[in-house]
């Protein structure tokens, strides 16, 4: 089997949070499973409800070039805060091929096909923010 190229994406919402916890339980996850961290992308002090971050803009550039093969995130929330951001994201990342990864608590394996369905039940009839 091909060895599996990572990119890994933490967020802390305030400049004064740390991602200790976050590198240190992705990397581990990272090695316990043989794969290479092609690139760590942070982005500090930034919302994730803002679709647009600029880490997370570097990121989504480097996998329309096929830069790795797998999305790594410490929870959904760190990633997107959006139901539909989430989606839109699963669903271009389906389009390249690249999985998200967020098997380290919840191990589910996102696939667009039921996933607007799942998301949608999970984040309630009026809520737009994904919690877990």
């Amino acid at each position: 089997m091909a060895e599996k190229s990572v990119a890994v994406y933490m967020r802390v919402s305030t400049k004064e949070q740390e991602l200790t916890t976050q590198d240190s339980v992705l990397t581990d996850y990272c090695k316990k499973r043989e794969w290479n961290i092609y690139k760590k992308y942070t982005d500090r002090g930034i919302s994730g409800a803002k679709d647009s971050r600029p880490e997370l803009n570097k990121l989504k550039k480097d996998a329309k070039r096929k830069k790795f093969d797998i999305v790594l995130v410490y929870r959904y929330d760190r990633f997107a805060r959006s139901t539909q951001h989430l989606i839109n994201s699963l669903a271009d990342f389906e389009s390249l091929n690249i999985d998200l990864d967020k098997n380290l608590y919840k191990g589910w394996d996102l696939k667009i096909g039921w996933l607007a369905i799942a998301i949608g039940f999970l984040a309630g009839p009026s809520s737009a923010t994904i919690i877990f």
